[in-house]
């Protein structure tokens, strides 16, 4: 099942969350709808998003 952007978006929040405990508002803009109409999942966009923004998502997630 395809989720509304909206939704998805949503998802990428909380993906984010779990990752750092920021959002998207919280990060430099990035391309968000690119990734949509990608096919990204929330978690692979939530990634991307981090990539985009030069944090090192991997040691993060070493951390948690």
């Amino acid at each position: 099942m395809r989720l509304f952007y909206k939704q998805w978006s949503e998802q990428v929040d909380r993906e984010l969350e779990k990752i750092c405990g920021l959002d998207q508002g919280s990060l430099p803009d990035w391309l968000a709808r690119d990734a949509f109409d990608e096919g990204l999942t929330p978690k692979e966009a939530a990634i991307e998003c981090l990539e985009s923004a030069g944090i090192d998502y991997e040691r993060i997630l070493d951390e948690v």
